[in-house]
C-alpha cells in the first residue's frame, strides 16, 4: 500500500508541473507575440487586399492609355497617331498574370477557403461575406477571360490546399457559364434571410459590405455576360436576360454604381498613372464641342491658348504636311483631363496638387 500511495503521490506532482510548465509555456509565447506581425489573416482582410491589387499603374498605362484609350478615339498620342497605333504593347494585359493570378485570385480564394473551414456558427455569421467574395473573384475571371478567351479558373488557386500547381484551361464559353452561374448563386444568398451576419464594412471600398448593392452589381454583370452571347449564342442571352430582368434588384442611379473608390495618392501622379501628353481624339472632342455637353471639361483639358483642339485619329491625316504644325507642340492640343484619371495632379495652374478622391469603374 505505501508503495502504491507513493506512485500516486509522485504522479500527481509529476501532473501539476506539467501543468504549471504548459501554463508557463503558454504565457511565454502570448508574451512574445509581435503586435506588428499578422499571424492570422481573416477572410475580410484578404477581401481588401484583392479589392486594393485590382488596379495596377502598368495596366493603366499599357492598357488604358495606350490601347483602350487610342481604339474608342478618345485620345491619340502626343504626335497623333502612328500606322501601328492599334497593335498592343508588350506590358499590355497586365490583368492576367500580376493582378488575377499573382494578387486578387489567391486573395478571395483564400478567405472564401478560409471562411469554409471555420467553425459552423462562424461560418454562418460569413455566407454573405463569402457570397461577396465570389462576386468579386468571379467578376474578375470574366474580365481576364474578356481579352484572353481561354484561362484556367475552376483548379486555380488551389495548389496550397493540395490542389494540382499545373491547373486545366477552360474555354471562355466554359467560363462564361461557371462565372453566370456562380453569381446567380451569389444573388440568392445575398436576398436571403441571412440573420447575424458579419459585414465586411471598411474592409469593401466598393460597397462597403452592403448586401443589396453587391447583388445589384452582380445582376447587371450577368447582364454584360449576356450581351457578350449575344451572337455566339442567342438562346443562352435570352434566358440570363429574362432571368436577370426578372428581378427587381437592379441598378437604378448613380449611387448603385460598382467602382473602387480611392484618396488622391492612389493613383499617383509621380508613376504609370500619370495621363500627361495624351492628346484629345478630335472625332470625340469635336462632337462634345459641337453639342456643348456639360462633361466637355471633365474629360479633357483646353490647350495652352484655352481653346478645345482635338488630335487627327487617323495616322494618314496626322501626317499630312498641312498637320503637321499641330504637332509641334503638345500644348498646341487638349489632353485628358489629368485629375479624372490622376486626383494629385499639379496642372501648374496655382492650385498645386489635388486633393480630391478618384474612382475605376469596374
Amino acid at each position: 500500500m505505501k508503495i502504491i500511495n507513493k506512485a500516486k503521490y509522485f504522479f500527481l506532482m509529476g501532473s501539476t508541473l506539467l501543468a504549471m510548465s504548459g501554463c508557463k509555456k503558454e504565457s511565454f509565447v502570448k508574451a512574445n507575440l509581435n503586435p506588428n506581425t499578422i499571424y492570422e489573416v481573416k477572410p475580410e482582410d484578404q477581401f481588401l487586399r484583392a479589392a486594393v491589387g485590382s488596379q495596377d499603374d502598368f495596366e493603366y498605362f499599357a492598357d488604358v492609355y495606350r490601347a483602350a484609350n487610342l481604339w474608342m478615339q478618345y485620345s491619340t498620342l502626343s504626335t497623333g497617331n502612328g500606322l501601328n497605333f492599334n497593335n498592343v504593347g508588350s506590358q499590355f494585359n497586365t490583368r492576367y498574370g500580376k493582378i488575377f493570378y499573382g494578387r486578387l485570385g489567391p486573395a478571395l480564394a483564400d478567405g472564401i477557403r478560409n471562411i469554409e473551414s471555420m467553425p459552423d456558427a462562424d461560418k454562418n455569421a460569413r455566407v454573405q461575406m463569402k457570397a461577396i467574395s465570389q462576386i468579386l473573384l468571379s467578376y474578375y475571371a470574366f474580365y481576364v477571360s474578356d481579352i484572353n478567351g481561354s484561362i484556367p479558373y475552376t483548379e486555380a488557386f488551389q495548389a496550397r490546399y493540395g490542389g494540382t500547381k499545373t491547373p486545366g484551361y477552360e474555354t471562355q464559353q466554359q467560363i462564361f457559364a461557371k462565372v453566370d452561374e456562380e453569381l446567380k448563386a451569389a444573388v440568392a444568398t445575398l436576398k436571403g434571410s441571412a440573420t447575424g451576419q458579419i459585414s465586411l464594412g471598411g474592409n469593401d471600398p466598393y460597397f462597403n459590405g452592403d448586401a443589396t448593392l453587391w447583388a445589384k452589381a452582380a445582376n447587371a454583370l450577368r447582364l454584360k455576360i449576356a450581351i457578350r452571347l449575344m451572337k455566339v449564342d442567342p438562346a443562352k442571352m435570352k434566358t440570363i436576360a429574362t432571368e436577370v430582368l426578372a428581378d427587381p434588384v437592379q441598378m437604378a442611379n448613380v449611387n448603385d454604381s460598382w467602382m473602387l473608390k480611392v484618396g488622391p495618392s492612389y493613383a499617383n501622379a509621380n508613376g504609370n498613372f500619370n495621363p500627361a501628353n495624351f492628346a484629345a481624339g478630335k472625332p470625340v472632342l469635336d462632337f462634345l464641342v459641337a453639342k456643348g455637353d456639360p462633361r466637355l471639361a471633365i474629360y479633357y483639358r483646353p490647350n495652352a491658348a484655352g481653346n478645345y483642339v482635338g488630335s487627327f485619329t487617323s495616322p494618314d491625316e496626322a501626317k499630312l504636311p498641312a498637320n503637321k504644325p499641330l504637332y509641334a507642340s503638345i500644348d498646341n492640343l487638349s489632353q485628358l483631363q489629368h485629375r479624372l484619371f490622376t486626383p494629385n495632379y499639379d496642372n501648374n495652374d496655382g492650385l498645386k496638387a489635388g486633393t480630391g478622391k478618384g474612382f475605376f469603374p469596374c
